[in-house]
């Protein structure tokens, strides 16, 4: 297993565990399930996938389009709540979307596999590398934050940061590696990607109470879950045009999500 393998690895682990630790599941599983709630469900589970399928064929070809459609697979990015939290949106509106679409993006993901009709030992490989290193990880910070809500609160800023630090030096690592992979193209198709999922949070909003559940429902839906799918990627061979067209999608979701976030703070919200 190479470094940058190594790297997406710790990366996922580090995410999910913090996404885990900052769950306030209690107030997830009170967030009342409204038209708001399952909108934005039906929209990145079946709308932004549906979406990615038919117009990235368009945008780009290979690995570098397989990348994103398993971007487009994998809802439910652990800075989502964060970056809700951060712009001071709906924290259990946030939490309830996230926790649902975190445990059905990595199914969702690894199904692709099989749609893709990729070889059986890639698929059991990723699979593997998912259940290792995503879903263990956030059922133990979950567990920790039921059972010692402190700690948690104690880990999570330090957590969060060492997973921020971890994907600046993946896009890093990356970059200085494979940069001539990503084509402008690529790029286009990420933002196409990415603007679909806001767009799909901010149309499920129209049945939302608040401009806190909007700004909830947009950064959730737009973050995708960037360290499954490089896991995912990783575990189907590590191809680096389809891990930098991942990243590709990290940096326009992370530019974008974080502009909205600090834009609401700064602004207020009712």
């Amino acid at each position: 297993m190479n470094g940058g393998a190594i790297l997406v690895i710790a990366l996922s682990v580090a995410s999910t565990f913090a996404a885990g630790l900052a769950c306030e599941l209690p107030a997830a599983r009170g967030a009342p399930r409204t038209r708001a709630l399952w909108a934005a469900l039906a929209g990145n589970l079946v709308v932004v996938p549906v979406c990615a399928w038919l117009v990235l064929p368009a945008l780009g070809s290979g690995p570098s389009l397989l990348g994103l459609l398993v971007v487009a697979a994998a809802p439910g990015g652990g800075i989502g709540p964060l970056l809700a939290l951060l712009g001071r949106g709906g924290a259990a509106l946030a939490d309830a979307l996230f926790l649902v679409l975190s445990v059905a993006g990595m199914v969702i993901a690894l199904a692709l596999t099989a749609v893709l009709d990729i070889q059986l030992v890639d698929m059991l490989r990723a699979t593997g590398l998912v259940a290792a290193s995503a879903i263990a990880p956030l059922i133990a910070g979950v567990a920790v934050k039921r059972r010692a809500a402190d700690l948690a609160s104690t880990l999570v800023p330090w957590i969060s940061r060492l997973g921020a630090v971890l994907l600046v030096t993946a896009v890093l690592w990356f970059a200085i590696e494979h940069a001539h992979r990503l084509a402008v193209s690529t790029l286009a198709a990420a933002g196409f990607l990415a603007a679909t999922s806001a767009c799909v949070g901010w149309l499920a909003s129209r049945w939302a109470a608040s401009r806190a559940a909007t700004l909830a429902l947009v950064e959730i839906s737009l973050v995708r879950n960037v360290a499954l799918a490089l896991v995912v990627v990783t575990g189907l061979g590590g191809d680096p045009a389809a891990i930098m067209s991942v990243l590709g999608y990290a940096l326009v979701m992370l530019v974008t999500g974080g502009v909205l976030a600090v834009s609401a703070r700064v602004r207020g919200l009712p």
